[in-house]
This record gives C-alpha cells, structure tokens and sequence, in this order.
C-alpha cells in the first residue's frame, strides 16, 4: 500500500466524539477493574515510595518489550528480589546483568537499563524523573512509549501510550486503513490514544487499553463477543462485520442507510483502507495493516564443541562475542558465521557450502590452537567431527548451525590464554540466550562461574545437551 499524501484529509469515521471518549473511557475502565490479571509489577503501583514504584514500572515496560508477558513474570520476580531499587541495580556489573537477563533476548534492552539506573543514582541522587518528556530525555533506552508507560503509570502524568496492542485496538476501533509503520498512520495513533486518556485514572486506562489488546482484541481469534466496547457500539470494525453478517442474511431485501456498507473515496482519505484490499473471510482482522516485512536474511555458523575430561569431569571451551553486535559480550562455542554473499547467491552449491565450511572450519581450529599457544605440527591433534545441523530463525535471520566437536583431552597444557572452560554441571544450568528457553531454576555460585553461555534456541539447546552425554 502506498503511502498517504500529507494533504489528505481522515473522515469522521477515524475520530471519536465527545460522547464516544466518555463511553469508552468509562466501559474500559469498569472492564479493567472487573478483569485485570494479578501481574507482580502491578502490585507495586501502590508502594508509597515514588522511586521504588517508578523503577518497578520501568523494569517491567523494558522486559516487556519484545516479550510475552508470561515469559517476563519469572525473570522480574527474580531481578526485583536481586535488585529491588536503583541503587542495588546500579552496583551490579554488567555480567551479572547479563546472567540474569539471559533468556530474554535483545540483551541491548539490559544493557542501557543498567547505564540509565546508574545515571539515575550519579546525576539524580536516585532520584527518578517523573514527566514523559524528562524521562525520555534523560534515560538512555526510554523512548516515547516506555516514558509515557512509566509516567503514567507510576506518576499519574496524563500522557498516552502506543505500543502494539493499543495499535491493534485503535485501528480497529476507527478502521486506520493505512499501514501502522507509516509515520502518518503513527501521528494519528498517537492523536487518538491522546485523547482517550483518562484525565483521572490515566495509569490505569493505559493499562487498560493495553491489556484489552492483549487478552480480548488479539491478532488472531479476537474475542469480540466479549469485548466491552464492541458490546456498546464504539468499535467500527466489529460494526462493519455485523452490517455485512445482517446484510448477507437477508439476501433480497434492500439495506437500509444504516445497514449499507460505506464504500469512501480513498482519494480524500488517507486512512481508509482501499475497498478492494479489504477480505471479509478476516473480518475486524484486517486491522492493523501492515506492510510486508523484508525477507529474513540466510546465514551459515560453523560451531566446535571443543571438551576435555579431567578428574571425572566434562568441561568445554568458551569463547566470548564482541561488545558490539549480535548478541554482544556473550560467552559461545567457538563459531564463525560465513559470509552473507556467499549464502544469498542463488548459484552457490552444496559442494560450494562444503568448501567454505572447510575453510570456515580450519580457521576456528586455528584460532583453538592459538588460545592454547600450539606449533604448526601440534594442530594434526585437532581433528573436529560433524555431528549434524540445527536451523533457528532470529527475527531478520535464518540462521543454521553447523555443529562440530573437537576432544582437546590429548593436550598436555590445557589452559587455554583465550577464552575459558566451564564445566558440565555449570554448562547445564548457565544462562541461555536470545529467543531460547532458560534451564531448571539456576543455582548460583559466585560472579565469575556464572557464565552467559550462548544457545540460540530451544531445538539447539535440547541439541547440544543430548550431543555433551556423548562426547563425555
């Protein structure tokens, strides 16, 4: 869909009247009040101390992003018993943050969490702002939303939120026809969550909102029979379905005016939807309209499982990311991923991949027989087998791993100057990366064997666990 021409006009059916906001305000709210599920941060809107409720809410919006509210209960029950003020957090270092994050993915989330609180305690005496506008301003990590999230929420500040839930509900609610990514189509989001703010409640109405986004108008298999403003007339999509569902039924009667389906001119409105994009099979699921996403990006890893057996145990070689980047500063088998070019060309054989992983392979056994300071002649010991592929798909990458493992158990100094070892046990109930499931409840020992270790899915992770009782 193209873009809207900045001089189009929205017709009425995308705005909301006076009557419209009191009645939506007023059925949210009483839905909320008699629906709302019991989540941990929400029983600290209450908590008398500003800066301990204001962190709360802001720990939560930062896990919540990207993440199914489900998934984040454990993890912010544990980071709030760890560190349950700002002044706690910022005394940790970035690893152990890092460790407890683990599993949650989108660890840049964590990472400027952490230097926006020690901002907080050096240059604000602990002290959190309390406006949308200074939080945004001074908190690296907080853009409009979350800063609009934590202030009205933890600071009662009349501002509104826009995140994807309140996106689904609003284009539904006024049938926005025009594509959610387009920064019209977002200024008039923003317009109208402005407006539906509650001046009295306006934590709980944003809360609200979203939680009828999240519960009730889903993506998929909307609950409209239960959605309290569809019950009162206030969502345009549910009402369109309605008037075709009655229209179909009577077949050779004539509509009347208020059963006819509007057919506007998408020339004088930017945020219709085009009458021949709309599919009634869909229903108010036409709402929001996206446009297509980029195909993901095909990438090859090479990965060596390098183990050594000493006094009983398993122990494996781990070397760490870079600071920037994919998965930064983590801990991971040594991996090299190959060359996009070499991925996307559609002319590449399979013989070609086998080439580029020899070569790929060679270079990893390399920098193996480096860290632990070996000759030329001493690397024929380093002899890796394939074991097999696993595919993850990361949010713009289809990535697929190539999985070796290579006994250094002949070596006669295995203290690698690169990289650490980690045993068996603790390889067991480390921390797991992005888009992954973390293991049984960690025990922790100390800081330093707490080691981020990299599995990039649940497949790779089962994966490897069955591969490690192998090469034991």
């Amino acid at each position: 869909m193209t873009g809207v021409n900045s001089n189009q006009k929205a017709c009425t059916r995308h705005r909301f009247t006076v009557k419209d906001v009191a009645q939506l305000r007023q059925g949210l709210l009483c839905w909320y009040d008699a629906n709302k599920r019991d989540l941990p941060w929400r029983r600290l809107i209450t908590e008398p101390d500003i800066n301990v409720r204001g962190y709360a809410i802001w720990v939560s919006e930062i896990m919540l992003q990207q993440t199914q509210v489900k998934t984040v209960i454990s993890y912010y029950n544990r980071w709030m018993r760890k560190w349950p003020t700002v002044h706690s957090l910022s005394t940790a270092s970035l690893e152990e943050v890092n460790s407890l994050w683990s599993g949650l993915g989108y660890y840049s989330r964590a990472k400027l969490l952490h230097e926006a609180v020690k901002k907080v305690v050096n240059e604000f005496g602990g002290n959190l702002p309390q406006t949308a506008e200074q939080l945004k301003c001074h908190l690296p990590g907080v853009g409009r939303y979350t800063a609009c999230a934590i202030s009205s929420i933890a600071f009662s500040e009349r501002v509104p939120v826009l995140d994807g839930n309140v996106m689904r509900v609003l284009t539904r609610l006024r049938e926005i026809g025009s594509p959610i990514q387009l920064n019209t189509t977002n200024a008039v989001l923003w317009d109208l969550a402005e407006q539906l703010v509650d001046p009295n409640r306006p934590g709980d109405f944003n809360q609200a909102i979203m939680e009828l986004g999240a519960v009730c108008c889903k993506p998929k298999q909307p609950n409209c029979s239960e959605c309290p403003l569809g019950k009162i007339g206030l969502c345009g999509a549910y009402e369109s379905v309605r008037r075709r569902d009655s229209f179909k039924a009577k077949p050779f009667s004539q509509p009347t005016p208020d059963q006819r389906i509007p057919h506007p001119d998408v020339e004088d409105c930017g945020m219709c939807m085009p009458t021949d994009a709309y599919d009634s099979s869909l229903g108010v699921m036409n709402y929001p309209v996206k446009l297509s996403k980029r195909a993901a990006r095909v990438e090859r890893t090479i990965v060596i499982i390098a183990h050594t057996h000493d006094n009983g145990k398993t122990h494996f070689l781990l070397f760490q990311r870079p600071r920037t980047g994919l998965l930064a500063g983590l801990w991971e088998f040594p991996s090299q991923i190959a060359s996009a070019s070499q991925l996307n060309s559609k002319q590449t054989e399979t013989s070609d991949d086998a080439v580029d992983d020899g070569v790929i392979l060679g270079s990893l056994v390399d920098r193996i027989a480096t860290s632990f300071n070996l000759f030329l002649e001493d690397k024929t010991q380093l002899k890796p087998k394939l074991i097999g592929e696993v595919v993850h798909l990361f949010s713009h990458i289809r990535m697929t791993y190539v999985v070796h493992t290579l006994s250094l158990h002949a070596l006669a100094d295995r203290s690698p100057r690169v990289g650490r070892w980690i045993e068996l046990s603790d390889l067991q109930n480390a921390s797991i990366s992005t888009a992954t499931r973390k293991g049984p409840n960690n025990r922790r020992t100390s800081a330093n064997r707490f080691i981020p270790v990299i599995f990039c899915s649940q497949r790779f992770h089962k994966f490897c666990l069955r591969l490690l009782k192998l090469v034991q």
